[in-house]
């Protein structure tokens, strides 16, 4: 398990070791729910549907119990990779839908315009406007994707920044009827900063 201190809240991370996520590796998260804190923290799971029934009880258990400071991202290639017991108690985001594909290249090249282009310019640029709520949520499955990518490789602190983010911003487009374009250009506006602190650094 992996641990950093980002800003406001504590990420961790478990990846497989082996080609499995092991009941060992979750027990080794269970003291973070012994203690109470005022900093959010964030476990991010990577392959869950590696982890055996065993591993994925456990982690069930810990789901039951976690406090409301504890936010987990848990990642799996198909849905029933997870126990339906964890599926029921999660909220479940698909991305890259089948017959939905994601434009890669077209991510790669906005995030090229959000490091070198002013951000009034790409809001205003046409490729960014957003058609309905399912396009919106086509983009912003677009850069969760790319973005959890890039925290595989390299456990990069702004691609957890912008995550969180996205994930945030996604809920309030799905569920809270979030104007679609508005919730978009502020995620845009959003990396855009991130972005633009790590230029500065």
């Amino acid at each position: 398990m992996k641990e950093m201190n980002i800003g406001p809240f504590h990420f961790f991370s478990i990846e497989p070791v082996d080609g499995t996520i092991s009941i060992d590796q979750l027990r080794a998260i269970t003291p973070l729910f012994m203690t109470k804190t005022d900093t959010l923290r964030l476990l991010c799971i990577h392959s869950f549907e590696l982890a055996p029934p065993e591993a994925q009880n456990f982690l069930l258990k810990l789901l039951e119990e976690k406090t409301g400071m504890t936010l987990f991202l848990i990642f799996v290639g198909y849905a029933e990779g997870a126990l339906p017991t964890i599926r029921s108690r999660t909220q479940i985001i698909k991305l890259g839908q089948p017959g939905r594909p994601k434009d890669e290249s077209a991510f790669t090249r906005l995030l090229l315009e959000l490091k070198t282009k002013n951000i009034s310019a790409i809001l205003n640029d046409q490729a960014n406007a957003v058609k309905s709520k399912e396009d919106a949520l086509d983009k912003i499955d677009g850069m969760i994707t790319s973005f959890q990518k890039i925290l595989i490789t390299s456990h990069d602190e702004a691609a957890v920044q912008i995550l969180k983010k996205a994930l945030t911003i996604r809920n309030d487009v799905l569920f809270n009827n979030a104007n679609p374009q508005f919730a978009y250009d502020n995620l845009l506006i959003f990396v855009s900063e991130v972005v633009s602190m790590i230029k500065k650094a």
